[in-house]
């Protein structure tokens, strides 16, 4: 069984390590302006990791959909950016997920 000490060492550098992770994926989401295309959408606007992504240059388009989805989906745990459900346009069954500013 751990020590009391131990534990708390390990609580510890789990949020040294978030910590870290929260503040490199915000300057990934900084520095590809994903912030600012979504506030330049208007006041409410949601919008998709695709719908961003087609504003942001990239010679892969299709990865960079799925790696911004993964930033987009950490910051909004930490409440950057909020999250909605929105139906697909082309299978209403599936939903996409859009991100707007809080």
């Amino acid at each position: 069984m751990e020590s009391r000490g131990s534990l708390e060492n390990h609580i510890s550098a789990w949020g040294v390590s978030t910590s870290l992770t929260i503040q490199m994926t915000l300057r990934a989401a900084v520095e590809l302006d994903v912030f600012n295309i979504i506030a330049k959408a208007g006041s409410g606007a949601h919008l998709t990791s695709k719908q961003i992504v087609s504003q942001i240059p990239s010679t892969n388009p299709n990865s960079a959909v799925e790696n911004l989805e993964r930033i987009l989906r950490f910051l909004s745990v930490h409440s950057l950016p909020s999250t909605s459900q929105t139906p697909n346009p082309n299978d209403p069954t599936i939903k996409d997920t859009s991100y707007e500013l809080t």
